[in-house]
């Protein structure tokens, strides 16, 4: 409650949309934050801390809870009208042609795999040493064929403009790795 009462007061002092976390003390449940996350601000929420080593739990808004982190507070500002609100857009018309870079989230964060999925002209793909063809459906879901057949996969184009498949293959039954288009 005084955490509370201190960043509404704050708050009405004038503190400055993206004043840094340690400065307004936004570790607080509850309160509405930018988080840096790849250079860019996040729209979230804190659900927990500040835990004993300062850091807060959030949840981003318009992504699933395995998105969830613990922050520093360095990363953290009062959330901004520019702040990203929700994750993804409508699903496009067709997958976008590249190199998509895989990761996975594990106990730690994100566990970078050095494995792409390429995605080429005329719906065809390449991950590892499979090949094949794929076809979108208008839900966003990919369906491989070929050495993929049985591997799970969907389309979303996140409010950065970034083309991100999340795919699900033998390897990793238990957590999907998210590729994203490499720039």
């Amino acid at each position: 409650m005084v955490r509370s009462a201190v960043l509404a007061f704050m708050l009405i002092l004038g503190a400055a949309d993206g004043a840094p976390a340690q400065e307004t003390g936004l570790c607080v449940p509850g309160a509405s934050v930018g988080v840096l996350y790849g250079g860019d601000y996040y729209a979230a929420t804190v659900l927990e801390g500040p835990a004993p080593d300062g850091t807060c739990l959030v949840t981003y808004e318009g992504y699933p809870s395995t998105w969830d982190e613990w922050v520093s507070p360095a990363r953290l500002r009062v959330q901004a009208a520019g702040d990203l609100r929700g994750a993804v857009q409508e699903t496009p018309e067709s997958v976008p042609e590249g190199r998509y870079n895989c990761y996975r989230f594990g106990d730690d964060g994100p566990q970078y795999i050095y494995m792409d999925l390429v995605i080429g002209p005329g719906s065809r793909y390449s991950f590892v040493d499979r090949e094949g063809r794929f076809k979108l459906r208008d839900n966003g879901e990919i369906q491989f064929g070929g050495p993929m057949a049985e591997a799970k996969a969907s389309l979303e184009m996140m409010l950065t403009g970034t083309a991100q498949i999340n795919l699900k293959v033998d390897l990793w039954a238990d957590e999907p790795l998210r590729c994203s288009l490499a720039p």
